[in-house]
């Protein structure tokens, strides 16, 4: 099954659309662009699962990189899934504790902003960063 991403710049969050299934063949792809929003300065996400079909330990690993990547930076992520598959996949790997997850990206882009009103981001070490591109690089 092939795998969408879109990616839109809000004025506080990034919003990353992703579709089909979420892979050790389909996760350099999402690597590339969440890096790319990093590049960019981005440090808010709202990650919409909802038209994920499948998701490997590849693709959890990628979140939880990212995730540690935003937090350097001060950021914020928020997840939207309603799948309840990935909702139990969530839950039983503990991820819910870790990462914010949400039923509506209504919900999550909401609280996305609040973050990043009520956060002044910091610079970043180049030591996070080097961290975050060992975990994505192939």
């Amino acid at each position: 099954m092939d795998t969408s991403i879109a990616i839109e710049d809000g004025p506080k969050a990034t919003m990353l659309t992703i579709g089909g299934e979420v892979d050790a063949l389909t996760t350099p792809a999402l690597a590339r662009a969440i890096r790319a929003s990093l590049d960019r300065g981005r440090v808010h996400f709202v990650i919409d699962l909802k038209a994920v079909s499948y998701i490997d330990s590849c693709g959890l690993g990628l979140l939880i990189s990212t995730l540690k990547a935003v937090a350097a930076r001060r950021g914020s992520m928020r997840i939207v899934v309603v799948d309840a598959r990935l909702r139990r996949l969530f839950q039983s790997t503990g991820l819910d504790h870790m990462l914010p997850l949400h039923q509506d990206v209504k919900e999550a882009v909401a609280t996305a902003k609040r973050a990043a009103s009520t956060l002044h981001v910091q610079p970043y070490s180049a030591d996070a960063d080097d961290r975050f591109a060992s975990l994505i690089v192939s």
